[in-house]
Protein backbone atom coordinates (compact mmCIF):
# COMPACT_ATOMS: atom_id res chain seq x y z
CA UNK A 1 0.00 0.00 0.00
CA UNK A 2 1.37 3.49 -0.48
CA UNK A 3 1.02 5.81 1.75
CA UNK A 4 -0.55 9.17 1.24
CA UNK A 5 -1.25 12.57 2.91
CA UNK A 6 -4.09 12.02 5.69
CA UNK A 7 -6.13 14.66 7.24
CA UNK A 8 -5.91 15.37 10.73
CA UNK A 9 -7.08 11.87 12.87
CA UNK A 10 -6.12 9.79 10.08
CA UNK A 11 -2.15 8.46 10.34
CA UNK A 12 -0.42 6.14 8.04
CA UNK A 13 1.12 2.70 9.49
CA UNK A 14 4.76 2.63 8.08
CA UNK A 15 4.56 -0.05 4.51
CA UNK A 16 6.20 -2.92 5.22
CA UNK A 17 6.12 -4.89 1.81
CA UNK A 18 4.31 -4.43 -1.29
CA UNK A 19 1.00 -6.57 -1.02
CA UNK A 20 0.20 -6.17 -4.57
CA UNK A 21 -3.31 -7.08 -4.87
CA UNK A 22 -4.19 -7.14 -1.12
CA UNK A 23 -7.12 -5.11 -0.04
CA UNK A 24 -6.46 -1.78 1.72
CA UNK A 25 -6.81 -1.95 5.35
CA UNK A 26 -8.42 0.69 7.64
CA UNK A 27 -7.32 0.08 11.67
CA UNK A 28 -9.96 2.31 13.70
CA UNK A 29 -8.05 2.91 17.01
CA UNK A 30 -8.41 5.35 20.50
CA UNK A 31 -5.37 6.67 22.79
CA UNK A 32 -4.59 4.48 25.54
CA UNK A 33 -6.18 1.34 24.14
CA UNK A 34 -4.19 -2.23 24.56
CA UNK A 35 -6.56 -3.89 21.95
CA UNK A 36 -5.83 -1.22 19.42
CA UNK A 37 -1.86 -2.19 19.95
CA UNK A 38 -2.45 -5.24 19.61
CA UNK A 39 -4.35 -5.07 16.05
CA UNK A 40 -0.77 -2.69 15.16
CA UNK A 41 0.97 -5.27 16.27
CA UNK A 42 -0.48 -7.89 14.13
CA UNK A 43 -0.11 -5.97 10.99
CA UNK A 44 3.25 -5.54 11.98
CA UNK A 45 3.54 -9.39 11.77
CA UNK A 46 1.38 -9.86 8.70
CA UNK A 47 3.68 -7.32 6.90
CA UNK A 48 0.98 -5.31 6.13
CA UNK A 49 0.63 -1.42 6.07
CA UNK A 50 -2.71 0.35 7.15
CA UNK A 51 -4.70 3.29 7.10
CA UNK A 52 -5.22 4.25 10.84
CA UNK A 53 -7.79 6.21 11.73
CA UNK A 54 -7.91 8.34 15.97
CA UNK A 55 -11.79 7.54 16.44
CA UNK A 56 -10.67 10.04 19.57
CA UNK A 57 -10.17 12.34 17.60
CA UNK A 58 -12.92 12.43 15.34
CA UNK A 59 -17.02 13.96 15.93
CA UNK A 60 -19.41 11.83 17.06
CA UNK A 61 -21.73 11.55 13.94
CA UNK A 62 -18.56 9.89 12.34
CA UNK A 63 -17.77 7.60 14.98
CA UNK A 64 -21.51 6.20 14.71
CA UNK A 65 -20.92 6.30 10.85
CA UNK A 66 -17.68 3.89 11.63
CA UNK A 67 -19.90 1.70 13.93
CA UNK A 68 -22.87 1.37 11.81
CA UNK A 69 -20.58 0.35 8.58
CA UNK A 70 -19.61 -2.28 11.30
CA UNK A 71 -22.61 -4.13 11.40
CA UNK A 72 -22.10 -5.47 14.92
CA UNK A 73 -19.19 -7.22 14.25
CA UNK A 74 -16.93 -4.77 16.43
CA UNK A 75 -18.49 -2.28 18.81
CA UNK A 76 -15.38 -0.49 20.40
CA UNK A 77 -11.85 0.41 18.83
CA UNK A 78 -10.09 -1.64 17.24
CA UNK A 79 -12.15 -1.87 14.35
CA UNK A 80 -10.80 -3.36 11.18
CA UNK A 81 -11.50 -2.70 7.87
CA UNK A 82 -10.62 -4.74 4.53
CA UNK A 83 -11.61 -2.34 1.96
CA UNK A 84 -15.07 -1.47 2.91
CA UNK A 85 -15.84 -4.25 4.53
CA UNK A 86 -15.50 -4.64 8.81
CA UNK A 87 -13.82 -8.02 9.46
CA UNK A 88 -13.86 -7.59 13.61
CA UNK A 89 -11.43 -5.90 16.42
CA UNK A 90 -7.57 -7.34 17.67
CA UNK A 91 -8.55 -11.23 17.52
CA UNK A 92 -9.67 -10.85 13.54
CA UNK A 93 -6.31 -10.26 13.20
CA UNK A 94 -3.92 -11.40 15.94
CA UNK A 95 -5.40 -15.05 14.43
CA UNK A 96 -5.33 -14.20 10.86
CA UNK A 97 -2.93 -15.55 7.95
CA UNK A 98 -2.82 -13.13 4.87
CA UNK A 99 -4.36 -16.08 2.59
CA UNK A 100 -7.17 -15.79 5.04
CA UNK A 101 -7.45 -12.04 4.43
CA UNK A 102 -7.31 -12.12 1.23
CA UNK A 103 -10.43 -14.65 1.10
CA UNK A 104 -12.12 -12.61 3.56
CA UNK A 105 -11.77 -9.66 0.77
CA UNK A 106 -12.52 -12.09 -1.90
CA UNK A 107 -15.97 -12.45 -0.10
CA UNK A 108 -16.96 -8.82 0.01
CA UNK A 109 -19.24 -6.78 -2.09
CA UNK A 110 -17.22 -5.20 -4.76
CA UNK A 111 -16.64 -0.92 -4.67
CA UNK A 112 -17.16 -0.98 -1.22
CA UNK A 113 -15.08 1.73 0.58
CA UNK A 114 -14.32 2.20 4.33
CA UNK A 115 -15.39 5.46 6.15
CA UNK A 116 -12.33 7.62 6.30
CA UNK A 117 -13.01 11.47 7.87
CA UNK A 118 -12.76 14.61 5.75
CA UNK A 119 -12.56 17.92 7.42
CA UNK A 120 -15.61 18.28 8.75
CA UNK A 121 -15.60 14.99 10.88
CA UNK A 122 -12.24 16.23 12.70
CA UNK A 123 -12.82 17.62 15.94
CA UNK A 124 -11.43 21.12 15.87
CA UNK A 125 -9.28 20.70 18.83
CA UNK A 126 -7.40 17.91 17.46
CA UNK A 127 -6.38 20.20 14.12
CA UNK A 128 -2.54 21.56 14.46
CA UNK A 129 -1.82 24.36 17.02
CA UNK A 130 -2.11 28.18 16.84
CA UNK A 131 0.65 30.06 17.29
CA UNK A 132 -0.11 31.29 20.60
CA UNK A 133 -2.37 28.97 22.48
CA UNK A 134 -2.87 32.29 24.96
CA UNK A 135 -4.52 33.86 22.80
CA UNK A 136 -7.40 31.34 22.25
CA UNK A 137 -8.30 31.63 26.19
CA UNK A 138 -11.42 33.83 26.88
CA UNK A 139 -10.73 37.16 27.28
CA UNK A 140 -10.81 38.80 30.70
CA UNK A 141 -13.69 41.44 30.51
CA UNK A 142 -13.60 43.35 33.68
CA UNK A 143 -17.19 42.25 34.80
CA UNK A 144 -19.03 45.37 36.90
CA UNK A 145 -20.10 44.07 40.47
CA UNK A 146 -16.46 42.97 40.38
CA UNK A 147 -15.55 46.43 39.59
CA UNK A 148 -17.55 47.80 42.96
CA UNK A 149 -16.12 45.01 45.35
CA UNK A 150 -12.92 46.24 44.29
CA UNK A 151 -13.88 50.16 45.00
CA UNK A 152 -15.08 48.83 48.23
CA UNK A 153 -12.09 47.44 49.24
CA UNK A 154 -10.23 50.56 47.79
CA UNK A 155 -12.33 53.04 49.94
CA UNK A 156 -12.13 50.65 53.15
CA UNK A 157 -8.81 50.83 53.12
CA UNK A 158 -8.09 54.39 52.80
CA UNK A 159 -11.02 55.77 54.95
CA UNK A 160 -10.08 57.41 58.00
CA UNK A 161 -11.71 56.41 61.24
CA UNK A 162 -14.05 59.93 61.15
CA UNK A 163 -15.15 58.83 58.10
CA UNK A 164 -16.62 55.44 58.71
CA UNK A 165 -19.44 55.87 55.94
CA UNK A 166 -16.70 55.26 53.53
CA UNK A 167 -15.40 51.60 55.20
CA UNK A 168 -17.86 49.40 53.86
CA UNK A 169 -15.67 46.57 55.27
CA UNK A 170 -14.99 46.26 58.47
CA UNK A 171 -14.56 43.49 61.44
CA UNK A 172 -18.42 42.76 62.76
CA UNK A 173 -19.29 40.97 65.90
CA UNK A 174 -22.67 38.48 65.89
CA UNK A 175 -23.40 36.65 69.20
CA UNK A 176 -19.78 36.63 70.36
CA UNK A 177 -18.30 35.72 67.17
CA UNK A 178 -15.90 37.70 64.95
CA UNK A 179 -16.55 38.16 61.34
CA UNK A 180 -13.36 40.17 59.89
CA UNK A 181 -13.82 41.35 56.57
CA UNK A 182 -17.27 41.96 56.13
CA UNK A 183 -20.02 43.81 54.95
CA UNK A 184 -23.65 44.33 55.15
CA UNK A 185 -26.40 45.20 52.93
CA UNK A 186 -26.86 48.06 54.62
CA UNK A 187 -23.21 49.19 54.67
CA UNK A 188 -23.28 48.52 51.06
CA UNK A 189 -26.18 50.79 50.28
CA UNK A 190 -24.86 53.80 52.05
CA UNK A 191 -21.29 53.71 50.40
CA UNK A 192 -23.00 53.05 47.30
CA UNK A 193 -24.92 56.01 47.58
CA UNK A 194 -23.05 58.32 49.36
CA UNK A 195 -19.62 57.53 48.20
CA UNK A 196 -20.47 57.40 44.32
CA UNK A 197 -23.79 58.17 44.11
CA UNK A 198 -25.65 55.26 43.29
CA UNK A 199 -28.92 55.01 42.38
CA UNK A 200 -31.39 52.57 44.70
CA UNK A 201 -31.81 51.05 41.00
CA UNK A 202 -28.02 50.06 40.55
CA UNK A 203 -27.71 49.46 43.76
CA UNK A 204 -30.31 46.63 44.06
CA UNK A 205 -28.60 45.15 40.50
CA UNK A 206 -24.77 45.31 41.66
CA UNK A 207 -26.18 43.97 45.26
CA UNK A 208 -27.77 40.70 43.49
CA UNK A 209 -24.58 40.52 41.31
CA UNK A 210 -22.02 40.22 43.92
CA UNK A 211 -24.06 37.16 45.37
CA UNK A 212 -25.28 35.59 41.98
CA UNK A 213 -22.22 36.65 40.26
CA UNK A 214 -19.80 34.43 42.93
CA UNK A 215 -18.21 36.80 44.40
CA UNK A 216 -19.20 37.15 47.88
CA UNK A 217 -21.37 34.93 49.62
CA UNK A 218 -23.23 35.45 53.20
CA UNK A 219 -21.06 34.19 56.21
CA UNK A 220 -24.05 35.41 58.77
CA UNK A 221 -27.68 35.56 59.01
CA UNK A 222 -30.78 35.19 56.65
CA UNK A 223 -31.62 38.54 55.34
CA UNK A 224 -34.62 39.20 52.70
CA UNK A 225 -33.79 37.58 49.58
CA UNK A 226 -30.07 36.23 50.19
CA UNK A 227 -30.49 33.46 48.55
CA UNK A 228 -30.84 35.23 45.07
CA UNK A 229 -29.33 38.36 46.01
CA UNK A 230 -28.05 41.03 48.04
CA UNK A 231 -30.07 41.84 51.47
CA UNK A 232 -29.77 45.93 50.44
CA UNK A 233 -31.92 46.93 53.54
CA UNK A 234 -30.33 44.63 56.07
CA UNK A 235 -27.53 45.40 58.75
CA UNK A 236 -28.14 42.22 60.38
CA UNK A 237 -27.05 39.69 57.91
CA UNK A 238 -22.69 39.74 56.75
CA UNK A 239 -21.12 39.17 53.46
CA UNK A 240 -17.58 38.70 52.65
CA UNK A 241 -16.04 38.19 49.60
CA UNK A 242 -15.14 34.71 48.13
CA UNK A 243 -11.80 35.46 47.10
CA UNK A 244 -11.28 36.20 51.22
CA UNK A 245 -11.31 32.78 51.73
CA UNK A 246 -9.82 31.47 48.62
CA UNK A 247 -6.58 32.87 48.75
CA UNK A 248 -5.57 31.14 52.40
CA UNK A 249 -7.73 27.36 51.16
CA UNK A 250 -4.55 25.71 49.12
CA UNK A 251 -7.04 25.81 46.22
CA UNK A 252 -4.49 25.17 43.47
CA UNK A 253 -5.95 27.84 41.51
CA UNK A 254 -6.73 30.32 44.11
CA UNK A 255 -5.70 33.48 42.85
CA UNK A 256 -6.80 36.63 43.13
CA UNK A 257 -5.70 37.65 39.66
CA UNK A 258 -8.64 36.53 37.76
CA UNK A 259 -11.80 36.57 40.14
CA UNK A 260 -12.59 40.20 38.83
CA UNK A 261 -12.62 38.23 35.25
CA UNK A 262 -16.22 38.16 34.00
CA UNK A 263 -17.48 34.53 34.52
CA UNK A 264 -18.22 32.04 31.10
CA UNK A 265 -21.93 32.45 29.68
CA UNK A 266 -22.11 29.15 30.08
CA UNK A 267 -20.32 25.90 31.53
CA UNK A 268 -20.15 24.35 28.63
CA UNK A 269 -18.03 27.48 27.31
CA UNK A 270 -15.16 26.76 29.56
CA UNK A 271 -15.49 23.25 29.39
CA UNK A 272 -14.82 22.88 25.68
CA UNK A 273 -11.61 25.01 26.26
CA UNK A 274 -10.52 22.67 28.62
CA UNK A 275 -11.09 20.03 26.90
CA UNK A 276 -9.27 21.05 23.91
CA UNK A 277 -6.51 22.06 26.42
CA UNK A 278 -6.17 18.51 27.25
CA UNK A 279 -6.40 17.33 24.08
CA UNK A 280 -3.09 19.58 23.75
CA UNK A 281 -1.75 17.92 26.47
CA UNK A 282 -2.10 14.75 25.36
CA UNK A 283 -0.91 15.14 22.46
CA UNK A 284 2.59 16.53 23.87
CA UNK A 285 3.63 15.14 27.12
CA UNK A 286 1.11 11.73 27.41
CA UNK A 287 2.40 8.40 25.83
CA UNK A 288 0.17 6.91 22.81
CA UNK A 289 -0.96 4.40 25.35
CA UNK A 290 -2.30 7.49 27.68
CA UNK A 291 -0.81 5.56 31.46
CA UNK A 292 2.28 7.39 30.99
CA UNK A 293 3.60 11.45 31.56
CA UNK A 294 6.54 13.58 30.63
CA UNK A 295 6.12 15.68 33.64
CA UNK A 296 9.52 18.22 32.98
CA UNK A 297 8.19 18.85 29.50
CA UNK A 298 4.85 19.27 31.00
CA UNK A 299 5.80 21.96 33.74
CA UNK A 300 7.42 24.06 30.58
CA UNK A 301 5.08 23.62 28.15
CA UNK A 302 3.21 26.38 26.83
CA UNK A 303 0.20 24.18 26.71
CA UNK A 304 0.34 24.07 30.78
CA UNK A 305 0.95 27.95 31.21
CA UNK A 306 -2.35 28.34 28.90
CA UNK A 307 -4.17 25.58 31.26
CA UNK A 308 -3.20 27.43 34.93
CA UNK A 309 -4.56 30.68 33.70
CA UNK A 310 -7.63 28.41 32.19
CA UNK A 311 -7.82 26.87 35.60
CA UNK A 312 -8.25 30.39 37.62
CA UNK A 313 -11.32 30.98 35.51
CA UNK A 314 -12.96 28.15 37.54
CA UNK A 315 -13.27 30.30 40.19
CA UNK A 316 -16.79 31.70 39.11
CA UNK A 317 -17.75 29.42 36.42
CA UNK A 318 -21.52 28.05 37.77
CA UNK A 319 -20.97 24.13 38.17
CA UNK A 320 -24.99 23.67 38.05
CA UNK A 321 -25.97 25.39 34.90
CA UNK A 322 -25.07 22.60 32.48
CA UNK A 323 -26.75 19.62 31.80
CA UNK A 324 -25.58 16.47 33.14
CA UNK A 325 -23.50 15.19 30.49
CA UNK A 326 -21.93 18.66 30.92
CA UNK A 327 -20.66 18.56 34.15
CA UNK A 328 -20.21 14.58 33.95
CA UNK A 329 -17.71 15.68 30.95
CA UNK A 330 -16.76 18.98 32.72
CA UNK A 331 -15.41 17.15 36.02
CA UNK A 332 -13.93 14.54 34.29
CA UNK A 333 -11.99 16.53 32.64
CA UNK A 334 -11.07 18.62 35.57
CA UNK A 335 -10.50 15.59 38.03
CA UNK A 336 -7.82 14.15 35.34
CA UNK A 337 -5.94 17.74 34.78
CA UNK A 338 -6.39 18.82 38.95
CA UNK A 339 -4.41 15.24 38.99
CA UNK A 340 -1.70 16.72 36.65
CA UNK A 341 -1.25 20.06 38.08
CA UNK A 342 -1.11 18.46 41.48
CA UNK A 343 1.63 16.42 41.07
CA UNK A 344 3.44 18.87 39.82
CA UNK A 345 2.41 21.81 42.89
CA UNK A 346 3.15 18.85 45.32
CA UNK A 347 4.90 16.40 44.06
CA UNK A 348 3.49 12.37 43.95
CA UNK A 349 2.49 10.73 46.89
CA UNK A 350 4.49 7.68 48.03
CA UNK A 351 2.72 6.17 50.96
CA UNK A 352 -0.82 5.21 51.94
CA UNK A 353 -1.56 8.35 53.97
CA UNK A 354 0.50 10.55 51.61
CA UNK A 355 -1.95 9.51 49.30
CA UNK A 356 -4.93 10.16 51.20
CA UNK A 357 -3.43 13.47 52.06
CA UNK A 358 -2.69 14.05 48.01
CA UNK A 359 -6.56 13.37 47.35
CA UNK A 360 -8.28 15.06 49.84
CA UNK A 361 -5.98 18.08 49.71
CA UNK A 362 -5.38 18.93 46.15
CA UNK A 363 -8.84 21.14 44.78
CA UNK A 364 -9.95 24.23 42.77
CA UNK A 365 -12.26 26.66 43.36
CA UNK A 366 -14.73 26.26 41.29
CA UNK A 367 -17.65 28.60 41.42
CA UNK A 368 -17.12 29.56 44.69
CA UNK A 369 -16.72 26.44 46.63
CA UNK A 370 -13.78 24.27 47.02
CA UNK A 371 -13.52 20.82 45.49
CA UNK A 372 -10.92 18.38 46.38
CA UNK A 373 -10.50 15.44 44.64
CA UNK A 374 -12.07 13.07 46.81
CA UNK A 375 -15.14 15.79 46.23
CA UNK A 376 -14.61 15.07 42.29
CA UNK A 377 -14.89 11.76 42.45
CA UNK A 378 -17.33 10.72 45.49
CA UNK A 379 -19.12 13.87 45.65
CA UNK A 380 -19.90 14.59 42.15
CA UNK A 381 -18.96 11.83 39.92
CA UNK A 382 -20.16 9.00 42.06
CA UNK A 383 -23.54 10.41 43.10
CA UNK A 384 -22.44 11.51 46.71
CA UNK A 385 -20.98 8.61 47.63
CA UNK A 386 -18.94 7.09 49.98
CA UNK A 387 -15.45 5.89 48.77
CA UNK A 388 -12.89 3.58 50.26
CA UNK A 389 -11.96 4.11 53.05
CA UNK A 390 -13.52 6.91 54.30
CA UNK A 391 -16.23 7.34 57.01
CA UNK A 392 -19.13 9.16 55.01
CA UNK A 393 -20.10 11.03 51.73
CA UNK A 394 -18.35 14.39 50.71
CA UNK A 395 -21.33 16.36 50.87
CA UNK A 396 -23.64 16.75 53.92
CA UNK A 397 -27.42 17.88 52.94
CA UNK A 398 -27.00 21.58 53.48
CA UNK A 399 -23.83 21.15 51.05
CA UNK A 400 -24.13 23.66 48.19
CA UNK A 401 -22.24 21.42 45.91
CA UNK A 402 -24.78 19.05 45.66
CA UNK A 403 -26.96 20.73 43.11
CA UNK A 404 -23.67 20.14 40.72
CA UNK A 405 -23.71 16.73 41.17
CA UNK A 406 -25.44 14.94 37.47
CA UNK A 407 -26.20 11.52 38.19
CA UNK A 408 -29.00 9.85 40.79
CA UNK A 409 -26.43 6.65 41.05
CA UNK A 410 -22.98 6.10 39.93
CA UNK A 411 -22.24 5.18 36.94
CA UNK A 412 -19.55 2.17 36.47
CA UNK A 413 -18.08 3.47 33.42
CA UNK A 414 -17.12 6.78 35.31
CA UNK A 415 -13.92 4.74 36.87
CA UNK A 416 -12.50 3.93 33.33
CA UNK A 417 -12.21 7.38 32.21
CA UNK A 418 -10.26 8.42 35.41
CA UNK A 419 -6.64 8.51 36.14
CA UNK A 420 -5.19 9.13 39.43
CA UNK A 421 -2.00 9.42 38.40
CA UNK A 422 -0.74 6.21 39.07
CA UNK A 423 0.60 3.09 36.39
CA UNK A 424 -2.56 1.25 37.15
CA UNK A 425 -4.90 3.91 36.24
CA UNK A 426 -6.85 3.90 33.01
CA UNK A 427 -5.38 6.21 30.17
CA UNK A 428 -5.75 9.86 30.46
CA UNK A 429 -7.87 11.09 28.42
CA UNK A 430 -10.26 14.39 27.19
CA UNK A 431 -14.11 14.18 27.00
CA UNK A 432 -16.80 16.41 25.46
CA UNK A 433 -20.15 16.12 26.58
CA UNK A 434 -21.38 15.53 22.64
CA UNK A 435 -22.15 11.59 22.49
CA UNK A 436 -20.54 11.46 26.47
CA UNK A 437 -22.30 7.98 26.65
CA UNK A 438 -20.25 6.68 23.79
CA UNK A 439 -16.81 7.79 24.54
CA UNK A 440 -17.11 6.08 28.06
CA UNK A 441 -18.19 2.91 26.97
CA UNK A 442 -15.14 3.25 24.59
CA UNK A 443 -12.91 3.80 27.24
CA UNK A 444 -14.09 1.28 29.63
CA UNK A 445 -14.00 -1.77 26.51
CA UNK A 446 -10.21 -0.61 25.64
CA UNK A 447 -9.64 -0.77 29.53
CA UNK A 448 -11.05 -3.68 30.13
CA UNK A 449 -9.41 -5.28 26.93
CA UNK A 450 -6.37 -5.44 28.72
CA UNK A 451 -4.64 -8.10 30.97
CA UNK A 452 -4.28 -5.66 34.04
CA UNK A 453 -8.13 -5.65 34.18
CA UNK A 454 -9.67 -9.06 33.24
CA UNK A 455 -8.10 -12.44 33.60
CA UNK A 456 -9.81 -15.57 32.95
CA UNK A 457 -7.99 -18.89 34.61
CA UNK A 458 -6.69 -21.56 32.82
CA UNK A 459 -9.75 -24.23 34.00
CA UNK A 460 -12.47 -21.01 32.48
CA UNK A 461 -13.86 -21.26 36.02
CA UNK A 462 -12.41 -17.96 37.99
CA UNK A 463 -11.90 -14.28 37.01
CA UNK A 464 -9.30 -12.37 38.06
CA UNK A 465 -9.90 -8.43 37.79
CA UNK A 466 -8.62 -4.98 38.29
CA UNK A 467 -8.68 -3.79 42.19
CA UNK A 468 -11.33 -1.32 40.74
CA UNK A 469 -14.28 -3.69 40.79
CA UNK A 470 -13.29 -4.23 44.56
CA UNK A 471 -13.28 -0.93 45.60
CA UNK A 472 -16.05 -0.07 43.93
CA UNK A 473 -18.53 -3.47 43.52
CA UNK A 474 -21.35 -1.63 45.00
CA UNK A 475 -21.27 0.66 41.78
CA UNK A 476 -20.71 -2.36 38.93
CA UNK A 477 -23.15 -4.68 40.85
CA UNK A 478 -25.69 -2.34 41.07
CA UNK A 479 -25.81 -1.51 37.60
CA UNK A 480 -25.74 -5.13 36.66
CA UNK A 481 -28.37 -7.09 39.30
CA UNK A 482 -25.41 -8.05 41.79
CA UNK A 483 -23.12 -9.50 39.73
CA UNK A 484 -19.74 -7.70 38.89
CA UNK A 485 -18.82 -10.64 36.49
CA UNK A 486 -21.85 -10.43 33.99
CA UNK A 487 -21.21 -6.50 33.56
CA UNK A 488 -18.28 -7.33 32.56
CA UNK A 489 -19.02 -9.62 30.11
CA UNK A 490 -21.75 -7.27 29.21
CA UNK A 491 -19.18 -4.20 29.34
CA UNK A 492 -15.81 -6.55 27.15
CA UNK A 493 -15.97 -5.71 23.64
CA UNK A 494 -16.65 -8.44 21.19
CA UNK A 495 -14.11 -11.55 20.80
CA UNK A 496 -11.80 -14.24 22.82
CA UNK A 497 -11.88 -12.64 26.45
CA UNK A 498 -15.32 -11.81 26.35
CA UNK A 499 -16.26 -15.26 24.95
CA UNK A 500 -14.54 -16.70 27.88
CA UNK A 501 -15.63 -14.80 30.07
CA UNK A 502 -19.41 -15.74 29.85
CA UNK A 503 -18.33 -19.28 29.48
CA UNK A 504 -17.15 -18.89 32.61
CA UNK A 505 -20.45 -17.46 34.04
CA UNK A 506 -22.36 -20.57 32.03
CA UNK A 507 -19.87 -22.84 33.98
CA UNK A 508 -20.72 -21.44 37.21
CA UNK A 509 -24.50 -20.95 37.31
CA UNK A 510 -23.48 -17.22 37.20
CA UNK A 511 -21.26 -16.71 39.60
CA UNK A 512 -17.80 -17.30 38.90
CA UNK A 513 -14.71 -17.06 41.37
CA UNK A 514 -12.92 -13.66 41.59
CA UNK A 515 -9.72 -12.70 43.14
CA UNK A 516 -8.39 -9.01 42.29
CA UNK A 517 -5.03 -8.44 40.80
CA UNK A 518 -2.17 -6.14 42.38
CA UNK A 519 -2.90 -2.34 41.74
CA UNK A 520 -0.47 -0.41 40.41
CA UNK A 521 0.40 2.70 42.54
CA UNK A 522 3.97 3.55 40.84
CA UNK A 523 4.33 7.19 39.97
CA UNK A 524 3.45 7.74 36.18
CA UNK A 525 5.86 9.79 34.50
CA UNK A 526 8.34 8.46 32.06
Amino acid sequence: LQTQSTPAGMTSAEPIIDTGDMPEVTLYTTAGCPSCAAAQAALQSLRLSANVVRLDRCLPAFIDEVLRRAEGRAAAAPLVFLGGRCIGGADSLRLATLDQLQKEHAAAPDGLRPPLPGPADIDPAAADLADDILDRLLPCELDEAAAALEAMRLDSDVASADNADAAAFGTHWRCFWRYPRTFTGAGFARWAAQQHGWSAERIRRIGDLLLSGGLCRRVYGNGDGDSDGLAVENADALYRPLDADWLGSGALNADAADWRCRPPDSLSTIGEQLRCLMLEIQGLCISQDGRSVDYGKLAESEQFAAYRLLARRLQRVNPEAGSPDERLAFFINVYNALVLHAKLARGPPTSLWSRYRFFAGSAYIIGGQSYSLLDIEHGVLRANRRGPGLLRAPFGRSDPRRRAVPLDRPEPLIHFALNCGARGCPPIRAYRAAGLRDQLLMAGRAYLSGDDAVRVSEDGRSLALSALFRWYSADFADSAGGSIAAWVAEHLPPGGKREAVEAALRATGGRPRISYLPYDWSHNHS
